[in-house]
């Protein structure tokens, strides 16, 4: 079991609003940055996880799959979701940027839980 790790959200999302400036889609990507944060915040406060991982590229891969699981931002009826293949590769990238930030932010915190 490993031992929860709690966000400040404001701070999450401020660190990873900073993306969709001047951007297309903008009201999407916030909208989404949001939901990516809250999400996140549910995944670093699981106790039902076996341990934290390792290194950041483990981590990253772990938090996106549970991301992308869980958020479905790619699927028809989501209130982000824009039926075009730009915004596809769009919610992708800022999916992996979000999670980039997350994990580089917290990354002591998972470190100091780990031992």
């Amino acid at each position: 079991m490993r031992k929860p790790i709690y966000i400040d959200l404001l701070i999450a999302k401020g660190a990873a609003n900073r993306y969709t400036t001047r951007r297309l889609y903008r009201k999407q990507q916030r909208k989404l940055i949001d939901s990516i944060c809250e999400c996140a915040a549910s995944w670093f406060a699981l106790e039902t996880e076996l341990d934290w991982p390792d290194n950041q590229i483990e981590a990253r891969i772990l938090l996106k799959q549970y991301v992308m699981k869980s958020l479905k931002p790619t699927t028809k009826g989501s209130s982000f979701f824009i039926p075009t293949s730009v915004w596809m590769w769009i919610a992708g990238q800022v999916v992996t940027y979000v999670v980039k930030v997350l994990i580089e932010l917290y990354w002591s915190d998972i470190e100091q839980a780990r031992s």
